[in-house]
């Protein structure tokens, strides 16, 4: 079976800036862009499995896949490695159906004709269904308000001040959770006291010092959490700080 080489890889590399993106919508574990930059080029020649048996292609797309996501999301691997999968291969199908122009060979999709990229209209499509739905999802509950107002108590002094609501932000320290201020944001000089907290990230681990403080949201009740002071390229959205899920609005 012949098949247009060039096309598939553009297809290879949209499916996975789509399932990369979905993973990110659903999972608490993100890669930041720098990191999908590089998990694609590094998934790329996987295509290649085109030109091999068809179980001996399975494997490796599989053991391969698994082992790329080991590397990038350490422990909690499986969970984005599940979602990953059902979406690319989800999609995979549905721009299957959509023309007879391209199918699959050795579990990844082809073209054999230039006539089959009209099922690439299946891709925008599918990002905007998925904006949609994190939309409505995110208005269900409350989550749309990224954007807070919040006073911070912080060694008997007050400040207001502007957080990013972000789902992905989920560290906890002593059951209270962790808020995170850039350092030239912090309206308040630091105390000699703090606690020191490790934490992971998709690109290994962080310490940063804590230091206790409480947060009311929107003039309700008042939250205690610990605020850690992270670098100033962290833009948070234009926001001073970033709020933990765990706070609710």
């Amino acid at each position: 079976m012949s098949f247009y080489l060039d096309l598939s890889i553009i297809s290879h590399i949209l499916l996975m800036i789509f399932s990369l993106s979905f993973i990110n919508v659903v999972d608490v574990s993100r890669l930041k862009m720098k990191g999908k930059i590089k998990f694609i080029i590094i998934e790329i020649p996987l295509i290649l499995t085109l030109y091999i048996n068809k179980w001996i292609a399975l494997i490796l797309i599989v053991v391969l896949t698994s082992i790329i996501f080991i590397l990038f999301f350490k422990k909690k691997f499986l969970t984005p490695l599940l979602e990953y999968l059902f979406s690319y291969y989800y999609l995979a199908f549905i721009m299957s159906l959509i023309s007879p122009y391209t199918t699959f060979v050795n579990f990844s999709l082809v073209f054999l004709d230039v006539k089959g990229l009209i099922s690439l209209i299946t891709i925008p499509v599918s990002f905007l269904i998925l904006r949609i739905v994190t939309y409505l999802v995110d208005k269900m509950y409350h989550l749309g308000n990224y954007s807070l107002n919040l006073i911070l108590n912080f060694e008997g002094k007050h400040a207001r001040v502007k957080g990013y609501y972000d789902t992905g932000n989920t560290l906890k320290y002593k059951g209270l959770p962790v808020i995170f201020f850039k350092r030239s944001s912090f309206p308040f000089e630091l105390p000699k006291k703090f606690e020191i907290i490790e934490y992971q990230t998709v690109n290994g681990y962080n310490s940063t010092k804590l230091y206790p403080a409480s947060v009311i949201i929107n003039e309700k009740k008042e939250s205690l959490v610990y605020v850690a002071l992270v670098g100033n390229e962290n833009s948070f959205n234009g926001c001073e700080c970033l709020l933990n899920v765990y706070l609710g609005v």
